[in-house]
């Protein structure tokens, strides 16, 4: 296993700096993504990831078995409702060609970072209340994450998300999104 701190990745039992080498393509992609982030002006951005890296909860990256991308809380709550996360990621073809013939626009390892941040955030600091059981273009969690998704897309210069599930988002709470701590 890898730990993220500072741009990079390092093997946990070595403690060496990762070089795309040894670990899973799921692992290098999340890792490039990381580090476009951290290469922006997207404060933002920046501040969910360091934040995350620098929690005391457990935030997992890893391939997805199913085929989809998830995030699930992980752990038991803090004092101020905030847990960890196992994150799982799909970047292969099929799923970003699944994904542009449903919603309209192109995905890319770092929209798809940026959208499952959001989730991992909202966990991290307890913004998980407001959260639909289902999720949905009106889910409020799922507003969110496509707003943070569009802040990866404008650093690649790519087209804003304005669907989730096929289903055109409120374009004034895509702006500002419910409860966008």
């Amino acid at each position: 296993t890898l730990t993220y701190r500072a741009g990079n990745a390092f093997w946990n039992d070595s403690g060496k700096k990762y070089e795309f080498k040894g670990a899973n393509n799921t692992i290098a992609r999340t890792l490039k993504a990381y580090q476009k982030i951290m290469a922006s002006d997207d404060a933002v951005l920046k501040g969910q990831l360091e934040k995350l890296a620098g929690s005391k909860n457990h935030h997992f990256v890893e391939a997805s078995i199913k085929g989809k991308n998830s995030v699930q809380p992980y752990g038991i709550p803090d004092e101020n409702g905030g847990v960890g996360t196992q994150t799982q990621f799909d970047f292969s073809d099929a799923k970003k060609n699944e994904f542009k013939k449903l919603e309209g626009v192109e995905a890319t390892d770092l929209s798809t970072v940026t959208h499952e941040l959001k989730h991992q955030y909202d966990y991290e600091i307890g913004n998980t209340k407001d959260n639909k059981a289902y999720n949905d273009a009106s889910d409020p969690s799922e507003i969110r994450a496509v707003n943070n998704e569009n802040r990866g897309r404008k650093i690649e210069k790519k087209q804003e998300r304005t669907t989730y599930g096929g289903k055109k988002i409120d374009s004034d709470k895509l702006k500002n999104p419910p409860n966008n701590l």
